[in-house]
């Protein structure tokens, strides 16, 4: 009688070889399935398919961390107002924030920044002994400018480095405009104007939309054209509020305005107080100490 062969299993009979090679494929189909799933999952946006741990949502950590995707507009402005409050009230009672805020100021502005002429003779064609005299002459007329710069008729231009400065930290940003006006017994008729972040504003309060962002006037490009100044701080008790708009370029293209500010992202057009990612935790720690020392 013929044998059958020995790769023909009997009826109801699974050679072991076969059996583990069947599992093994079945255990590699399920982790392709799986691969695939998580592939899925990625491109549909939770980020479960990439390498960093920080974008996987299942962890302890990260579970429940799903922070939108907004644009620099959407996710700053619509917290300014509440987070300039804020950081002027932990600037004015907070002394650790009060403390960081003279650090920077002391550090990068310190008693002013001084102008230092140096002349290139050879591009001027002049002598050595002409070019220092030049330089003299130049330091001494700029200082003239210092003592008489500020619109106010209050501080020198030492002074209004400082609180731009420090206005421009603790707001998040300045706004610094060039006026021109003659005054009995001055020498120059440029003046500048520093302007607290709250006056740059959009008209009659108006939301925010692809031209207008924040006070602040933008193309059809994408360049930023000027922006809408209103007559006083919004915080006075006075009513009836008025804006001008002020180009950041004159006619002759000659810059008229200026927006000091940190940007820190593309498409960001105002600038976010220094204090903004620590706000809660200096509050805290401020009731915290306050409770200790109640207690003590």
């Amino acid at each position: 009688m013929d044998e059958k062969p020995s790769f023909m299993p009997s009826k109801g009979k699974v050679p072991k070889g076969l059996r583990g090679r069947l599992a093994l494929g079945l255990a590699s189909l399920g982790a392709g399935l799986q691969r695939g799933a998580a592939m899925m999952a990625g491109y549909s946006g939770n980020g479960s398919a990439g390498g960093y741990d920080a974008a996987r949502p299942s962890t302890r950590r990260t579970r429940g961390w799903r922070p939108g995707e907004g644009s620099a507009a959407s996710d700053v402005l619509p917290d300014l107002p509440v987070l300039r409050g804020r950081s002027r009230d932990l600037d004015r009672n907070n002394s650790i924030a009060r403390s960081a805020t003279n650090t920077k100021v002391n550090g990068a502005i310190g008693s002013g920044l001084k102008l230092r002429s140096v002349l290139d003779q050879d591009v001027l064609g002049i002598t050595p002994e002409r070019a220092t005299a030049l330089q003299y002459q130049l330091e001494r007329e700029w200082e003239i400018f210092e003592r008489e710069c500020d619109f106010s008729g209050q501080l020198h231009f030492r002074d209004l480095q400082r609180v731009a400065f420090r206005s421009a930290r603790v707001s998040g940003d300045v706004g610094i405009a060039r006026r021109f006006v003659t005054r009995p017994g001055e020498t120059y008729g440029t003046k500048l104007v520093l302007i607290e972040a709250d006056r740059i504003c959009n008209p009659n309060r108006t939301a925010d939309s692809a031209r207008l962002q924040g006070g602040v006037a933008i193309g059809d490009v994408g360049e930023l054209q000027g922006v809408h100044v209103a007559d006083r701080h919004p915080g006075d008790r006075w009513q009836g509020l008025s804006w001008s708009y002020v180009p950041f370029r004159g006619p002759s293209g000659m810059r008229q305005f200026l927006l000091a500010a940190e940007i820190e992202r593309p498409g960001q057009v105002r600038g976010v107080p220094m204090f903004a990612a620590v706000e809660e935790d200096l509050k805290q720690l401020s009731s915290y100490s306050a409770a200790e020392i109640k207690a003590a």
